[in-house]
């Protein structure tokens, strides 16, 4: 995978709303894993609840023809398969020139920066000398700089930083189980 040149992103106080169907416990050939199909219906104003969590938005009946009926497997759904009504925060680039992206969080592809605003007060995480809680995608998924490690301690910073992002350097190195394994060096992902 080598290095990847990291760019900053911001929300755009916006969020997509989604409706999701999915097979608990399935076992499927897809990407996820197991049964499963998303489809967007909607753009509304991001809306949190009172702890700081993506507000819970109300789903459409379950005869609405938006509904996913099949996952990409080609899996139909059952009437007691899950179904799911979310809204995830949509985010720009604010550095184009590196990155001209645009998307939702959860499609963030690896090298995405962004402060998110909604891990401010949530507990284990930790504002950096910014007063902000920076996230970076890496191959292996999410990543917050600024939080506990998951093989550290309950109550501690796992990582520093060091720089104005993008261009952030990151200590100890990173570990996603067993998807990624890497630095965060001035402003690339660098594999181990």
């Amino acid at each position: 995978m080598g290095k990847i040149q990291c760019f900053l992103v911001e929300e755009t106080g916006n969020s997509a709303i989604f409706l999701r169907r999915y097979a608990s416990g399935s076992v499927c050939s897809g990407k996820m894993g197991f049964h499963n199909a998303s489809v967007q219906i909607d753009q509304q104003p991001t809306k949190f609840d009172s702890e700081g969590y993506l507000e819970t938005v109300t789903p459409p009946p379950k005869d609405d023809p938006r509904w996913p009926t099949r996952c990409e497997c080609g899996y139909e759904f059952t009437a007691q398969d899950e179904w799911q009504c979310y809204q995830d925060e949509l985010f720009i680039s604010k550095n184009p020139e590196i990155n001209n992206w645009s998307g939702t969080c959860r499609q963030m592809p690896p090298g995405a920066m962004a402060y998110i605003s909604r891990y401010q007060t949530w507990p284990f995480y930790y504002p950096g000398d910014d007063g902000k809680v920076l996230m970076v995608m890496t191959p292996g998924g999410e990543w917050v700089i600024d939080s506990r490690a998951n093989n550290g301690p309950k109550d501690a910073r796992g990582w520093t930083r060091s720089g104005t992002p993008p261009l952030v350097t990151a200590n100890p190195s990173i570990l996603i189980g067993d998807r990624y394994h890497g630095w965060l060096r001035n402003g690339w992902l660098e594999e181990c």
